[in-house]
């Protein structure tokens, strides 16, 4: 059965549960449910862009540079409300796959703009994709509005792909690098925590049900 049904379905049954013995029932089958629920909602986070632009103009008789640039959008470069990550994150064991086949090794790249040597080339030589991947640092993000961010894994990867033709245009073609997670907490109790909690929500669950019961005087 789809977890949506029950997440949907806690309600139905809180209508129905009438004795203090069910109530107390609903409290841990509420908090199961909502757990699971919580767990299932995911999203999506922008942490950077990946670009091909015009490093060095071209002149007559001379040829430009073009260079891939990868931006990191978080820490004190973050961008809020589209790119929130306050945490800043270090992106490492970066490389960048050209032309489906051509490998780039770039190392590690900070907050902010990063433009290796090694993503420099003259602009004579033409590109039909850039795939840039790697790691990073953390997987637990502090947001701009003090919430977190539980990202799903720490690998990242994004693809760029020319926009109109065959080739990447400098200075035109670009690719928004994003993360998929879930929203999370600032801490999780530890098991041992959340057992102790459970009596204090059986009790405070009697008596509301309690106090319904007792008729208007």
């Amino acid at each position: 059965m789809r977890l949506s049904y029950w997440c949907a379905a806690v309600p139905r049954f809180a209508s129905r549960w009438n004795s203090s013995r069910q109530w107390m029932r609903l409290v841990l089958v509420t908090g199961f449910v909502a757990g699971l629920c919580l767990n299932a909602s995911a999203d999506t986070l922008t942490i950077g862009l990946f670009s091909f632009d015009e490093f060095i103009p071209g002149a007559p008789g001379s040829p430009g540079v073009n260079v891939f640039t990868i931006n990191d959008f978080t820490g004190s470069s973050n961008l809020p409300p589209d790119a929130p990550v306050a945490t800043p994150l270090t992106f490492s064991n970066v490389s960048v796959t050209l032309n489906g086949s051509q490998n780039v090794s770039v190392g590690s790249a900070a907050p902010g703009s990063t433009l290796a040597p090694a993503l420099e080339f003259l602009d004579t030589q033409v590109f039909t994709s850039a795939t840039l991947q790697g790691n990073l640092s953390t997987t637990t993000l502090e947001l701009a509005d003090g919430t977190f961010f539980q990202a799903s894994s720490s690998l990242f990867s994004v693809s760029l792909l020319p926009s109109a033709g065959p080739d990447l245009v400098a200075d035109t073609d670009f690719a928004v690098l994003t993360i998929s997670g879930s929203p999370a907490s600032a801490s999780v109790p530890e098991p041992a925590s959340q057992w102790l909690m459970l009596p204090a929500l059986l009790a405070f669950a009697y008596l509301i049900r309690k106090r319904r019961a007792v008729p208007a005087v």
